[in-house]
């Protein structure tokens, strides 16, 4: 378990839903093929982008076996998000994704009744990880949207006092880059770092970053990779020329609003017609919204780029 290591680009898969809410599983198979051919090696089901949240432990369920069943060897990893605010649906989830062989899971603190210090997260993660023992752990750290404002050192320097066995990695969806350096540093081989703020993908390369998980890649996948082989090669104007393109669209996901519905309509647009509405309370994009959207798009040659 300790040489699981995650390389490259992992997409954090919307879920896709028909127009009544329902999720549908049909469109996973046509969605599977598209990241095949854009370069993504890896897939992040239930998440934020993926509305894990919003999803009963039963559809989490079934997204996470119809992702297994259409993987048929085509993807490197499948990492499940099994996060929830009941430690049991954790744990019922965790024991899922093992029962049918994902490669790894991935859990967010409960957000409700938060962890009222380190020790208690950690205490945490330990539980869910009996669930699974047999698969590496990565803890999603989102500050942003956990509430949880622990330092990464923090919880690094916590594990001497509360290991936890199967903990491999963190996803790491912040900005500060000083506290990632620090337990990078640190931790060394102890812990892979996933970063997971697609708009800052260049300072991670730079910070010797061999993982990535982001919704971006959902539609991103051969722009992202140009990137990254640009920055293997040592050429940056090629690496500044691709991330132009982020720094011309991420400004128009905010201009929509900047959540889960945005993004989905993005994605309708540019990959998955079938990928539907967001599930309440986030929103979805209306026609008007969504033909606006798509006139900028092409304003600043994203469909072009995205190809």
């Amino acid at each position: 378990m300790q040489n699981f290591k995650v390389k490259g680009f992992t997409a954090a898969v919307f879920t896709p839903m028909k127009e009544n809410g329902d999720i549908n599983l049909e469109a996973i198979d046509q969605y599977a093929t598209q990241l095949v051919a854009d370069g993504v090696r890896n897939i992040f089901p239930c998440g934020t982008t993926g509305e894990g949240a919003s999803l009963t432990v039963n559809e989490r369920k079934q997204i996470a076996e119809k992702w297994l069943q259409v993987c048929n060897k085509r993807f490197d990893v499948i990492m499940v998000h099994v996060g929830a605010d009941s430690l049991r649906d954790t744990q019922n989830l965790a024991s899922h994704a093992a029962d049918i062989e994902a490669d790894a899971i991935c859990v967010v603190s409960p957000t409700f009744f938060k962890p009222q210090s380190v020790d208690l997260l950690l205490q945490y993660l330990r539980e869910v990880s009996t669930a699974a023992p047999s698969l590496p752990l990565y803890y999603y750290h989102n500050p942003g949207h956990t509430g949880l404002n622990f330092s990464l050192e923090s919880i690094w320097e916590g594990l001497k006092k509360t290991p936890v066995p199967t903990l491999r990695g963190v996803k790491f969806t912040n900005s500060n880059f000083y506290d990632m350096a620090r337990v990078q540093k640190l931790a060394g081989d102890k812990l892979q770092i996933l970063y997971s703020t697609d708009e800052q993908l260049p300072s991670a390369l730079a910070m010797g970053i061999e993982g990535f998980v982001g919704s971006t890649y959902n539609y991103a996948g051969k722009g992202a990779n140009r990137m990254l082989e640009a920055y293997k090669k040592g050429d940056m104007k090629a690496v500044q020329k691709e991330y132009a393109m982020y720094l011309s669209f991420i400004p128009l996901l905010f201009k929509y609003g900047g959540n889960v519905g945005v993004n989905k309509g993005l994605m309708k647009l540019a990959r998955l017609s079938k990928i539907g509405p967001a599930r309440l309370p986030n929103p979805t994009l209306d026609d008007k919204q969504l033909q606006s959207m798509d006139e900028d798009l092409k304003k600043i040659g994203f469909y072009e780029w995205i190809n």
